[in-house]
């Protein structure tokens, strides 16, 4: 009998060089590394990936931090796939940290992310109005009207969202099973509790000064905590990777010339406001 082959996870890459890994939050997929796209760094390779049930992915593994960063683990080293870095944007975030426990990268940006608790996303996990609100979604069509309202929620001072940012917001929603891994990965935040990492781990958090999902004191607290650095950048939402890809793409660009050491990134984006 011919075996079955196990799921994999939808994937693009691009560039070459020592190889970033790219996990988007959730309700999305990763058509939000786009605009990153534009300004990657010439000497690294990009690897995006598409979570369970978003975008282009099936249903490839649980919805759950740790279950999805084993899968992940599993997938780089079917690929030969040796990360360099991986970049996380919220729900993203909380994979990257549970793969840089396991090793199986050394450096880390976690963009936007609920740690210590998973923010007010993880208190919503549990609720009731959660729960219903998922119910509801898993029996309305996605429309445009509807993502531009959660992003304009979302989104800082900055430019709204452009058309294309919005049909990729309805692709990745309209994949099959979407809203099941949406109520399992929030019901997974409510529990959710950040791993211990190895010591010596480069870790960055950079933080929107208008995201309402991740207060201020959340990404301090937690840098405090972890030896993490934080960078908070005025008037920016919670949709790092398309409000501002440009603080991203330098980060990427210390990443590349090699200043990215210890605990802190030197060059630019060191502690403090933007």
């Amino acid at each position: 009998m011919r075996r079955q082959q196990a799921p994999r996870p939808a994937w693009t890459s691009f560039g070459e060089g020592p190889t970033v890994l790219l996990l988007h939050g959730l309700g999305s997929s990763s058509h939000v590394f786009e605009p990153l796209r534009a300004r990657w760094p010439a000497g690294l390779r990009g690897v995006a990936v598409d979570l369970p049930c978003c975008g282009r992915s099936a249903g490839w593994a649980p919805c759950a931090p740790g279950a999805l960063a084993g899968a992940l683990a599993a997938f780089l080293r079917e690929e030969r796939l040796d990360c360099a870095a991986v970049v996380g944007h919220s729900f993203g975030g909380l994979v990257a940290l549970e793969l840089l426990a396991r090793g199986a990268v050394t450096r880390g940006l976690l963009l936007a992310t609920p740690v210590g608790g998973a923010g007010r996303l993880g208190a919503a996990g549990g609720s009731g109005l959660a729960r219903w609100t998922l119910r509801v979604a898993s029996h309305v069509e996605p429309s445009a009207p509807a993502v531009r309202a959660w992003l304009s929620f979302l989104w800082g001072e900055g430019p709204a969202p452009t058309p294309g940012m919005v049909q990729g917001y309805l692709h990745a929603l309209s994949a099959p099973g979407h809203a099941g891994a949406m109520a399992e990965a929030l019901g997974a935040l409510s529990t959710w509790s950040p791993p211990r990492l190895p010591p010596g781990i480069p870790l960055q958090l950079l933080q929107g000064g208008r995201d309402p999902l991740v207060s201020r004191a959340e990404g301090a607290g937690y840098c405090a905590a972890s030896g993490a650095s934080l960078r908070v950048l005025e008037g920016v939402g919670h949709c790092l990777p398309e409000e501002a890809p440009d603080a991203v793409a330098a980060w990427l660009s210390l990443l590349e010339s090699g200043n990215a050491a210890g605990g802190v990134l030197t060059g630019s984006l060191c502690n403090g406001s933007e």
